[in-house]
């Protein structure tokens, strides 16, 4: 295979436009050098290609078909290929260069509740989601605990975050882990997952058969199963801004001063992710088939998606998802389930 570009060149994997000698063109995602020592790595790559060979009947035409795939023990490489969908936009470059319509985006949300909600989320067996969710906070928690700049959020009992006081991390863990949140989750029923449902992963065409397609299923701790509320608020987070905001370093989040056991965690309102609504048409659907959210768990959920990336980012991102895991642990532990 001949490399064209390459599309991402990410922590555990890289992702390339590669050419066929026939001169066809297909997405070619592996492994990196540094994904075999991550903390799941070489795993949710295997888990995606799972996925990918067992996708649902009814979901089949949302999501790309193997072409080949690779668990290689001699060079350490996993990957795998799928066609390349040359007439389809990744819907967050549309959102951030304004080229999507309101009616546009309530297209792309029709389209996604049909993929998402009524196809891919069929009943699956249990996956032990609450042992998962437990493991991999207690482990994101002990790698940050070695990187010194944490320490004053994560073992002290006590920080402030604008100027609420509270928990720090590891309180707020342990107070999380036998919550009534973590119980309700444990609760849910489990369906079939996409597992990372981010506006990158979505590719739209007005005029394509689909109009939607879904990519890069699978969260990157390997999750493709578990509660339906897994999506929503993945979803959710990257509709809203917020997870935008994070990956591009324009959130605002830092000690207050330094040494200080005070924290700022701001937002900022997005204008790109303001202009439209792209959430709640997918929302009103997700209830209408699962029945309304709870708060708790989805701020649970969120805690947990933070601190999952905390592990492999730095600088201000590293700093905002840290500081949004605790806020959002915090809360997980404060909001009465109803």
């Amino acid at each position: 295979m001949e490399l064209v570009k390459v599309l991402q060149d990410g922590f555990w994997e890289s992702t390339s436009v590669v050419r066929d000698a026939q001169g066809c063109l297909f997405v070619r995602k592996q492994s990196t050098a540094a994904g075999a020592d991550s903390p799941w790595g070489h795993q949710a790559l295997r888990e995606e290609i799972r996925f990918l060979g067992s996708v649902p009947d009814a979901a089949k035409i949302y999501y790309p078909p193997l072409v080949d795939h690779w668990d290689d023990p001699v060079n350490g490489k996993v990957g795998y290929c799928i066609p390349y969908y040359a007439d389809y936009e990744n819907v967050s470059i549309a959102v951030r260069n304004e080229s999507l319509s309101q009616s546009e985006a309530d297209e792309i949300q029709r389209h996604l509740s049909t993929a998402i909600i009524e196809a891919t989320h069929v009943p699956a067996p249990p996956c032990g989601i609450v042992q998962h969710i437990r493991e991999t906070i207690e482990d994101a928690i002990l790698r940050l605990r070695k990187l010194p700049d944490f320490a004053s959020c994560i073992d002290t009992r006590e920080i402030e975050i604008n100027g609420s006081v509270m928990p720090g991390l590891g309180r707020a863990y342990a107070l999380a882990r036998d919550s009534a949140a973590m119980k309700m989750l444990d609760s849910l029923p489990t369906v079939r997952l996409h597992g990372d449902l981010i506006l990158e992963n979505i590719l739209w065409s007005a005029t394509g058969t689909p109009p939607l397609r879904l990519i890069d299923p699978v969260s990157v701790a390997g999750i493709a199963s578990g509660p339906a509320a897994f999506d929503l608020v993945k979803y959710a987070s990257y509709a809203s801004g917020e997870l935008y905001a994070l990956r591009s370093g324009a959130i605002q989040t830092r000690p207050a001063s330094e040494g200080s056991n005070a924290f700022i965690y701001h937002p900022p309102e997005l204008p790109a992710f303001t202009r439209i609504d792209l959430l709640s048409g997918f929302a009103r659907a997700f209830e209408q088939r699962h029945g309304p959210p709870n708060p708790a768990v989805d701020r649970l959920l969120d805690g947990y998606f933070s601190l999952v990336m905390a592990v492999n980012t730095s600088g201000q991102q590293q700093w905002g998802r840290i500081i949004k895991g605790i806020l959002s642990l915090n809360t997980a532990v404060e909001t009465l389930v109803t």
